[in-house]
């Protein structure tokens, strides 16, 4: 991981995803390798979140095995960034839903 403050980084992107309207894909894909976080990181979905960018959840699945895989953790991770709800898309139209409660210990 890179050392210091990657905030001036991320920036552009989370301004360009505000401009063009964009939701962002939260994807458990990266807690199956060796980087053991989201896509994006947990560290930049506050970026997002203060924007007003919306989230999808994903698993980034290719195999029925990895469908959901990690979901758990995205709703945590989502939360933890301030959100409280993902968008579906239905004929290209987000529709707003809570985020699932948090999966019982």
């Amino acid at each position: 991981w890179p050392d210091g403050d990657l905030t001036a980084l991320y920036q552009p992107v989370v301004e360009a995803a505000a401009r063009s309207g964009t939701a962002v894909e939260v994807s458990s894909a990266g807690l199956r390798y060796p980087v053991g976080d989201t896509f994006p990181s947990a560290g930049i979905l506050p970026l997002f979140r203060g924007a007003g960018i919306p989230i999808t959840l994903a698993s980034d699945g290719h195999q029925p095995a990895e469908a959901a895989w990690g979901h758990d953790d995205v709703v945590r991770i989502a939360r933890g960034a301030g959100y409280t709800e993902y968008v579906r898309f239905d004929r290209r139209t987000p529709q707003p839903t809570p985020l699932p409660s948090p999966a019982a210990s």
